[in-house]
């Protein structure tokens, strides 16, 4: 048995040669490249939801420049101090083409990392790419786990959903959140928008959590043309391009640019 559970009937499925197949015959084959599709259809707002071909793409050449990665750093601190000695397993959740995921699953071997996002793009380049993690394509909103069956969460900068997190992580075991600072490529903003709304992560959930710990991470970056366009492609900001924004891309000059990250460590309330 797995740890996936049946999208359509919730019951747990068991894995038979390529595929995974529930008691009531429900079956669902394996990719070639290994990971497995368990979107519901009726959870997909179009043909390919999530993030499309030419943002993962930006997203997996721009992280690869290595500028977030000492908030891979703090998160190993976090689950270095905050796991217990009997974690088995961690979901990446929104994992987009798991950049995240194969770096925690290098410094970790004694536990295995899922990779789970909605865009199957994204799912099929971090498979193909990274052969240790698990990766399977699904919905944050409705995760095909097995209730209780996962030891940690970690989400950096996507959708979650509290209540859904609650069904399948164990209690006292921690959520480990990313979230964008306000501060977050401020830079950029002050080009594209004449007044700056602070970045507000509402938590879309009915379980109460316990804040345990928070810290906040501020990288001074210097990009050069090839690395901001990734940049800006990786997020919505590629669909509000101006003209001073388009003038900067066309230049050879540098761009100082800063990310600001507020990482917080969640534990859910023991149920009474």
């Amino acid at each position: 048995m797995t740890l996936y559970s049946c999208p359509i009937c919730k019951l747990p499925l068991y894995q038979l040669s390529s595929s995974l197949k529930c008691d009531n015959g429900h079956n669902f084959d394996f990719a070639k490249e290994g990971y497995i599709n368990l979107l519901k259809l009726n959870n997909k707002k179009s043909i390919l939801p999530g993030d499309n071909k030419d943002m993962i793409s930006s997203r997996r050449l721009f992280l690869d420049s290595g500028h977030f990665d000492k908030v891979i750093l703090e998160i190993i601190k976090i689950i270095e101090y905050y796991k217990p000695n009997h974690t088995k397993n961690i979901l990446d959740l929104g994992c987009g083409e798991g950049y995240y995921t194969s770096f925690f699953q290098k410094e970790f071997n004694d536990i295995k990392f899922y990779g789970l996002d909605i865009s199957k793009y994204a799912i099929k380049l971090a498979a193909k790419k990274h052969k240790k993690p698990v990766f399977f394509v699904a919905s944050s909103k409705d995760i095909p786990l097995q209730e209780k069956s996962i030891d940690g969460i970690i989400k950096i900068c996507a959708p979650m959903f509290v209540d859904e997190i609650s069904k399948i992580l164990k209690e006292e075991h921690i959520i480990v959140s990313v979230s964008p600072g306000n501060n977050h490529l401020i830079e950029i903003r002050n080009l594209l928008y004449k007044s700056i709304r602070n970045n507000t992560e509402k938590l879309n959930k009915i379980v109460d959590v316990d804040l345990i710990h928070t810290k906040e991470v501020k990288l001074d970056m210097s990009l050069n043309p090839k690395e901001l366009q990734n940049l800006i492609n990786m997020t919505p900001f590629k669909w509000k391009i101006n003209n001073k924004l388009e003038k900067l891309l066309m230049s050879n000059n540098m761009f100082n640019c800063t990310a600001h990250f507020k990482i917080e460590v969640l534990k859910l309330k023991p149920s009474l």
